[in-house]
């Protein structure tokens, strides 16, 4: 996954080493390098991007797989859902007339 540039890749243990210079040179929070991904995947399905795109981002074999691992609702997502369904709910109709 990690290469030096050259398609050669890392020593598997080079990324998580530079990941933890990295945290320490900007004072980053203690996070391990794969909460990223975690992050990477629910900010993309929050933008609302494709989930093809995303599971080919992630390199995983399926949507589904993506969508089973990382498919959780985030809260803006849960909120802007609950907003789109009041358009139907005929007592909020009712109370703006």
């Amino acid at each position: 996954m990690f290469h030096s540039g050259t398609g050669k890749p890392y020593y598997y243990t080079t990324p998580t080493a530079k990941w933890a210079k990295i945290k320490k040179k900007y004072g980053l929070k203690d996070i391990r390098l794969h909460d990223l991904r975690h992050t990477m995947v629910a900010l993309l399905i929050e933008a609302g991007e494709n989930m093809s795109a995303i599971q080919k981002r992630a390199g995983h074999a399926s949507r589904r797989i993506t969508s089973d691992i990382y498919g959780h609702v985030t809260e803006k997502l849960e909120n802007e859902t609950a907003q789109y369904f009041d358009q139907f709910n005929p007592n909020l109709k009712a109370k703006s007339n």
